[in-house]
């Protein structure tokens, strides 16, 4: 799951017996989300981005820790050690050679308001402490390396008016909660607003009814046309649709300007959440 938090997490750490029985590998695994893009346009302006994708580990770093088991006990793969580190994790793991893919994506901004783009991918720092089990002499070493993995957040933000922009002055609507909407390998923050139906949700520029109460966590069936075209590339993300888990978000600080940031025009759509793992999708005409 691309669940996104703020600071870092030690996720894992384990063992390996390598040499038969002779030397000991041990590894620390912690994961963080880095910021790929943090810029801004407003006033009815346009941001035009070259976004890029990475997956994999720098060929240096990898190079450099195969190196040093080579030279020690003279294990030439690591096949074994990804192997066991993917049975720890329980995920994923991409320790290939760093592969970049770019595109131009354009983040169009709020004619009277300010838009704040802000995509992270998710790092997965690996620390490894290498100790042979001799007597009299221990060969012993530290190595790194960072996996660019395939998880990707879209933390952006809409604030609309914005007095910068000098527009005529209107009311700003408010909104109730965010929600953390999950679709495994990418994620996004929504805004919503609670009403006599459930609530009125916001992506990707436009709005959406759900029945829901937006106080739990429930999954829902999403089209592909309400996904922002930077989390798509970023997530390989090409169905029609596809189903998310939406949580109830709280930031650590919600400023004045932001619980009034967001406002678009509303579309003729409602996205029925799925109570279970069944469910669909109504949209009105």
């Amino acid at each position: 799951m691309a669940e996104y938090f703020l600071g870092r997490r030690d996720i894992a750490s384990f063992t390996i017996e390598l040499d038969r029985g002779n030397a000991v590998l041990q590894c620390d695994v912690a994961e963080y989300w880095s910021p790929i893009i943090h810029d801004s346009s407003k006033c009815g302006a346009e941001l035009t981005y070259e976004l890029s994708k990475k997956t994999g580990v720098k060929e240096s770093e990898k190079v450099a820790f195969e190196d040093s088991l080579e030279a020690s006990i003279g294990l030439k793969s690591i096949a074994q050690i990804k192997a066991i580190a993917k049975q720890n994790l329980t995920t994923e793991v991409h320790w290939e050679s760093v592969q970049e893919e770019k595109r131009k994506v354009v983040f169009p901004s709020p004619e009277c308001g300010k838009y704040t783009a802000l995509q992270y991918q998710k790092l997965r720092d690996y620390h490894f402490t290498f100790q042979e089990k001799k007597w009299f002499h221990k060969n012993s070493w530290q190595s790194y390396f960072t996996e660019h993995t395939k998880f990707y957040h879209d933390d952006s933000k809409t604030i609309d008016p914005d007095p910068n922009c000098n527009c005529k002055p209107k009311e700003p609507s408010d909104f109730d909660g965010l929600l953390h909407v999950d679709f495994g390998d990418t994620s996004m923050i929504a805004p919503f607003r609670k009403s006599s139906t459930g609530i009125e949700i916001e992506l990707s520029g436009k709005k959406a009814n759900i029945e829901a109460t937006g106080d739990s966590s429930f999954i829902v069936n999403i089209p592909i046309e309400y996904v922002p075209d930077s989390l798509k590339f970023l997530g390989d993300m090409k169905e029609e649709s596809y189903e998310a888990t939406a949580t109830p978000y709280s930031e650590p600080v919600i400023t004045h300007e932001l619980a009034h940031s967001y406002e678009v025009e509303a579309v003729e759509m409602t996205i029925q959440p799925l109570s279970s793992s069944e469910g669909k999708m109504e949209v009105e005409s």
